[in-house]
């Protein structure tokens, strides 16, 4: 089991891409620049997104999607149980390291949206709204494979490539 995809020092990073030193402050700079402007932009398409499902929908049917979101938000929690974090965080990881982060965030995932899936009925009676349970159950979809990008992700975060990461998630809003 050989440690692949060691976070890289500063000093590694530019002997393999002839770069200029670039500290540890300009990293973190470039990482939080890139950072904001993913937060903005998908704040400005979230409110967008918002302004045009309010045009689309109903008072009833937007406030369906509305609640059906708070579930999908508290399942979230559920369903990203840390082990991305622990990619990004511990010293040196191995393909198998990868592998199994890979496997428990999407089977975590997985399970948590089946869960939500064949619990949606309970939604129903909870907000006293029959047509929240198809829209729980559509969207309890979306967080079964949003777990199979999580491994991914947090490498991508553990190597500092924040660019990619605002990349992805403003197109992921959009």
């Amino acid at each position: 089991m050989t440690a692949v995809a060691n976070r890289p020092s500063v000093r590694d990073r530019d002997a393999i891409s002839g770069g200029e030193g670039r500290s540890l402050t300009s990293e973190t700079l470039g990482g939080l620049k890139w950072t904001y402007l993913a937060t903005i932009i998908g704040a400005i398409l979230q409110i967008a997104i918002t302004a045009v499902m309010s045009r689309l929908l109903t008072p009833a049917e937007y406030g369906v999607v509305a609640a059906a979101g708070f579930f999908m938000r508290f399942a979230s929690y559920f369903s990203e149980i840390g082990v991305g974090q622990a990619l990004v965080q511990k010293p040196s990881i191995s393909n198998d390291d990868i592998r199994a982060a890979f496997t428990a965030s999407s089977g975590a995932s997985v399970i948590v949206a089946l869960a939500i899936f064949f619990c949606a009925p309970l939604s129903r009676h909870i907000l006293d709204n029959k047509d929240i349970v198809v829209v729980v159950r559509l969207l309890a979809v979306s967080l079964a494979l949003s777990g199979f990008a999580s491994a991914s992700l947090n490498l991508l975060r553990r190597n500092l490539r924040f660019r990619a990461i605002s990349t992805i998630e403003v197109s992921a809003n959009a």
